[in-house]
């Protein structure tokens, strides 16, 4: 279905959507019905590292990073959503192009 926006209320976090639907057949959309709408605003710049480099004790997660000197650091990270099956989003806790080590 392809629709054009009526009106649209402004909340903090949800908003009312009026969603003026044309119809190509008469079997796609019934009213009444539900369905959920994601608009992407902007693209989304993030840091992604192995599942296996996030350690975790308890509710605590943490990463190993690398030195160039080869020393290991212990640092507590936050992480955000998958990025894909194999690797996970790291909100905090690491900078880009420090090096992790990767636990099996």
């Amino acid at each position: 279905m392809i629709g054009m926006i009526a009106l649209a209320g402004i909340v903090v976090r949800n908003s009312v959507v009026l969603i003026d639907f044309i119809r190509y057949a008469q079997e796609e959309g019934h009213e009444g019905m539900f369905g959920r709408l994601i608009i992407p605003v902007k693209e989304r710049v993030h840091l992604c590292v192995p599942t296996g480099a996030v350690q975790r004790i308890g509710q605590l997660e943490f990463v190993e990073v690398v030195h160039p000197d080869g020393r290991l650091e212990r640092r507590f990270v936050r992480t955000g959503r998958p990025c894909s099956a194999e690797s996970v989003e790291l909100l905090s806790g690491v900078q880009v192009g420090e090096k992790v080590m990767i636990f099996s």
